[in-house]
């Protein structure tokens, strides 16, 4: 499955599959330029075709310079086509759409190529085209896959760039409207069975050199959205409501009303985007940090809401979200570095089962975030995973 950084949104996200437990959405440019490139290629290759035929009826460079560019706009949907025909024999017939939306997923994908594609690569095809009819010597085939070339580095240079200021302008109108922002790299890590909470943390703080700061209870009620994904970002919306622990910040004995309730309540939209980190020397292990961007926004009500509905019209418009999704309860065990960069959790589920997630958090550090993964995965037997919490099989 394609992970493309499209701005029609939310065909890229990545369905969990069972055990799949990394996600790696790649590099966005070369996303982009493999779909647009795939895309030209048949395009050109159909351009071509007609060129030859019309040519064995005229010699106007003027009519063969537009034959190409016309006839070649057929090839932008046959790869799409392919793909949304193979994505819907995949899926299981309980969760299968009907056909119809997934052409329609195609055709919409393949004009994302198709608009690019009029607005670049033909702008460069004629001005090459009309700059070669002055050296008659230069063959075709030059100009067009030198144009094709051009093309695409251009395309995907203008389309990550969009997204990423799409992005930006996201990112700006959620501060602006009151939430908050949270940005760090994760690391999480699954021990599916037998886990000693006590003698993980007890290894954990002596490896680390990490003093417990707290434990504190969970509940998240995760939801459907509509939010676009970004270049590889994508979007998770849940409600969390949290116990004060002994560690009371300034930010929260602001917030006196959540005070009386004992808990602190948010609704967060969360953008993650795994990458993979690579050392300079060889390594047993391969490392998936998370980049992520948490976007939050306090709830001052005794209760937390049932559903996103209940929540003030603002804040719905901007999270976009839809029908509740997952309930999680856990109890979270904190421990912090000497001089509190490197953040570590042990996430418990409650109902019962015996295994548990440790989280590594830093804001700035990789080298050291390095080196805890490292740690973690050389003393316990986890499995490495870039998922989030909701879509575990511990916590499901």
């Amino acid at each position: 499955m394609h992970h493309h950084g499209h701005a029609h949104g939310h065909h890229e996200r990545t369905e969990y599959r069972d055990g799949e437990l990394i996600r790696l959405p790649g590099s966005p440019f070369w996303n982009v330029f493999k779909r647009f490139g795939r895309d030209e290629m048949i395009a050109l290759a159909i351009s071509v075709v007609g060129t030859t035929l019309v040519g064995l009826f005229t010699a106007s460079t003027v009519i063969l310079a537009f034959v190409g560019p016309v006839v070649e706009k057929i090839g932008f949907f046959p790869a799409h086509i392919y793909e949304a025909t193979g994505l819907y024999r995949a899926t299981t017939p309980k969760d299968r759409k009907s056909f119809l939306s997934y052409f329609i997923r195609a055709l919409k994908n393949g004009s994302v190529s198709l608009i690019e594609d009029l607005l670049v690569h033909d702008p460069v095809y004629v001005l090459l085209f009309f700059g070669l009819s002055f050296y008659p010597g230069v063959p075709l085939w030059l100009a067009a896959s030198t144009s094709f070339l051009v093309a695409v580095v251009i395309v995907a240079w203008l389309e990550v760039g969009v997204t990423e200021a799409r992005y930006a302008f996201f990112k700006r109108r959620m501060l602006k409207s009151g939430f908050g922002v949270d940005s760090y790299l994760e690391a999480r890590f699954l021990i599916q069975s037998h886990a000693d909470r006590e003698e993980i943390l007890s290894r954990l703080r002596s490896g680390l050199n990490l003093k417990f700061i707290e434990t504190l209870d969970y509940h998240d009620r995760y939801f459907g959205n509509s939010l676009p994904s970004f270049s590889g970002r994508d979007p998770v919306v849940r409600l969390r409501q949290r116990t004060l622990g002994p560690r009371k910040n300034k930010l929260i004995e602001n917030l006196a009303k959540m005070l009386s309730t004992g808990n602190m309540q948010t609704v967060q939209a969360v953008y993650t985007r795994p990458q993979e980190e690579f050392t300079t020397r060889f390594d047993q292990f391969r490392f998936f940090p998370v980049r992520k961007d948490k976007f939050y926004w306090f709830i001052d009500e005794v209760g937390m809401p049932d559903c996103a509905s209940e929540l003030p019209k603002e804040v719905r418009r901007l999270i976009r979200a839809g029908e509740h999704d997952k309930e999680l309860f856990f109890r979270r065990t904190i421990l912090l570095d000497e001089d509190e960069a490197l953040y570590v959790a042990i996430d418990t589920p409650y109902k019962g089962q015996d295994g548990c997630i440790i989280e590594l958090k830093i804001r700035k550090d990789s080298k050291k975030l390095l080196a805890a993964m490292r740690f973690v995965m050389t003393e316990f037997p986890v499995q490495h995973t870039t998922r989030t919490k909701s879509e575990l099989p511990l916590f499901a």
